[in-house]
């Protein structure tokens, strides 16, 4: 007996998380998953397995668009808080010569 074979008599035997786990592992590998996986999948396993794969598709699909969404606004933050600071050390520098001025502008006006 091959060791597909011997693979292949151990697929009804798996549990539903197995099964999700199995699937998973292709989807990162990048490669179609195992036809057995489903074909093998006893009745009373499909509403277990149905939610885990459920999850693992808001898991891959929503959240990673709810992420996505979170990185551009944390981005935009980021350069809200580059032009305050930049406006803040205008200001401070802005001040500085403004009392440079006021001080020279006195002393014309004293003489």
């Amino acid at each position: 007996m091959s060791t597909e074979q011997r693979l292949d008599r151990l697929y009804p035997g798996l549990s539903a998380q197995e099964r999700a786990l199995l699937l998973l592992q292709a989807y990162k590998a990048h490669e179609p998953p195992d036809r057995l996986i489903y074909e093998t999948c006893p009745s009373a396993q499909n509403a277990a397995f149905d939610r885990l794969i459920r999850l693992m598709n808001a898991l891959n699909v929503e959240l990673a668009t709810v992420l996505i969404i979170l990185r551009e606004q944390v981005a935009k933050t980021d350069l809200k808080y580059g032009w305050l600071m930049t406006a803040m050390i205008w200001g401070l520098e802005t001040q500085v010569l403004a009392d440079e001025v006021l001080v020279h502008i006195k002393d014309r006006k004293q003489r």
